[in-house]
């Protein structure tokens, strides 16, 4: 497995870089009329990973996203902390963006992570609230998500 996920790492990272370039492109371009279509096209690619997930048989619980974003971790590696994981809510943080937004700012951040939150809000079966304390996208440090069932 661990040779599996080396493998494919390149590939998955450059997918998630060519996302956030083409949305920073399209928010550049045209500004905050730009977010609620970046929003929508990014939440459809999460319910599209969280229905791949679900046929492969992924259990659809807090716990179970907890455990693939660290196996996703060691693909990516982009410094994934997990502060806190219960049947109820995810505390991460993360030292760098998935999507490259470093410097850019936290709206679009928030419309690129419409991605995670439809995902999660799929996988569980139910709706979910989003919290986004810090995001390199606006200059902090790290970035910091809090999901928790609604």
């Amino acid at each position: 497995m661990e040779e599996a996920i080396k493998q494919f790492a390149p590939m998955i990272k450059g997918m998630y870089a060519r996302q956030g370039a083409l949305a920073k492109a399209f928010y550049e371009t045209s500004g905050n009329e730009a977010l609620p279509k970046i929003s929508e096209v990014m939440g459809k690619a999460g319910m599209e990973s969280a229905n791949v997930s679900i046929a492969q048989g992924m259990a659809r619980s807090m716990k179970a996203i907890g455990e693939h974003y660290e196996m996703m971790e060691k693909m990516l590696e982009v410094g994934l902390e997990i502060i806190d994981l219960s049947d109820d809510m995810i505390h991460f943080k993360l030292s760098q963006c998935t999507y490259g937004l470093e410097g850019t700012d936290r709206e679009l951040c928030e419309a690129m992570m419409a991605e995670i939150k439809t995902m999660f809000s799929t996988l569980l079966e139910q709706e979910v609230e989003m919290k986004i304390p810090k995001t390199v996208a606006a200059g902090d440090e790290y970035c910091e998500v809090i999901i928790t069932k609604k």
